[in-house]
């Protein structure tokens, strides 16, 4: 069987030795999955957007049981696809499983217990190259895989994948475009969730900057999650309410401060060869500093501030907790020119529409002022 497998493996490296490195390019479905060797990263993308980063692993290097690099087609005759999955050879136990290479290779869980919950010791394990060569996701993100890739969609095994070669474009200049490209196209960078405002604002930033090709959940595939929203996007359902049903707060419900989305912005620019020309940088800047940036920084390209989002729903001095959580946390983004009689124009992510007003906000006090700013070389 390994001779087999090996000949088999052999047979495709051959067939698709001319594949590019660099993962890229889309096939008739609108689909692509990219498996990246070195970072045990599965980025998949609809159409030409980054829809998830998903981590991953893949087999071990160097031996029989390593993921054969190169092109191919997922499910190419339809018949590699279901909700469980067995390998009597290993006694190993997965749920949504799609395969490549005929099958020979798939795309599925972890190793699932007797209990039918994935193993600890295989979570453990996920994002290190461990496996007999397939590639395996956490339950969920496989079950994601499961439900959303479409057969016949390409598959391109890369030892890197560089996002550098896609998805960034080079129209903002100056401070007019960033004003002028809000105007036409915020729309399309209204957040996607009722919780997800400062994703939707990492992911309108990273436009400006010129990336351009990423969903919101790309980002939160990559965002921090945990409980201290100074390290950590705090999230337990992003598509409920801030309140429990007996009306108490619900503050695991809440968001994230500046550090982290600096953090993600930074991230991205480094993934994407954008870091010598742009930067982002936490401050503190009242509504007097905003001014003078606007008006005196030719760098500046605008900022998120972090504000109370509806003072008249949660009150002009909202509860604060130990972790220096406010109630009612919410951030828009300051375009970098001021509108007519020098107001700010700043834009809600929730609504998409610009607000033109004498100061940047209620609330901005709790949160010392703070900003993620973007800066333009």
């Amino acid at each position: 069987m390994k001779k087999v497998l090996l000949l088999l493996t052999a047979a495709y490296i051959l067939i698709f030795s001319a594949a590019p490195a660099v993962c890229g390019g889309l096939n008739n479905t609108g689909w692509t999955v990219c498996v990246s060797l070195v970072a045990q990263k599965t980025y998949i993308y609809k159409k030409d957007e980054l829809e998830r980063i998903l981590p991953c692993s893949t087999g071990v290097p160097g031996t029989a049981d390593a993921t054969p690099e190169g092109a191919y087609i997922l499910n190419e005759t339809g018949k590699n696809r279901g909700r469980q999955f067995y390998s009597p050879r290993y006694g190993d136990t997965a749920v949504f499983w799609v395969g490549f290479i005929g099958g020979t290779y798939v795309f599925r869980s972890v190793a699932l217990g007797a209990d039918g919950k994935a193993l600890n010791s295989a979570l453990s394990k996920l994002g290190q190259p461990v496996t007999h060569g397939s590639v395996c996701f956490s339950e969920d993100d496989a079950h994601w895989f499961y439900r959303n890739v479409p057969d016949r969609s390409r598959v391109q095994i890369c030892r890197e994948w560089d996002a550098g070669s896609t998805g960034v474009t080079g129209s903002i200049r100056t401070k007019d475009d960033v004003s002028a490209f809000l105007a036409s196209d915020m729309d399309g960078y209204r957040q996607k969730h009722l919780l997800s405002c400062e994703i939707a604002l990492t992911r309108l930033s990273l436009a400006i900057i010129g990336i351009r090709n990423l969903s919101e959940d790309a980002i939160l595939d990559i965002i921090p999650k945990g409980t201290d929203p100074e390290h950590f996007f705090v999230c337990d359902d992003i598509d409920a309410g801030r309140r429990n049903r007996d009306g108490s707060i619900h503050w695991n419900n809440y968001g994230t401060h500046p550090p982290v989305v600096v953090n993600t912005i930074n991230s991205f620019m480094r993934l994407y060869h954008v870091d010598s020309a742009w930067s982002v940088q936490e401050m503190h800047a009242d509504d007097v500093r905003l001014r003078e940036m606007i008006r005196n920084d030719p760098s500046f390209r605008g900022a998120i501030l972090w504000l109370v989002g509806h003072p008249e729903r949660w009150g002009t001095n909202p509860p604060v907790n130990e972790r220096g959580m406010v109630l009612g946390e919410h951030v828009r983004f300051l375009e970098p020119v001021l509108g007519s009689g020098g107001c700010f124009r700043i834009r809600d992510p929730e609504t998409g529409r610009l607000i033109e007003s004498e100061s940047t906000g209620a609330g901005r006090n709790l949160f010392s002022y703070r900003i993620a700013a973007l800066f333009q070389s």
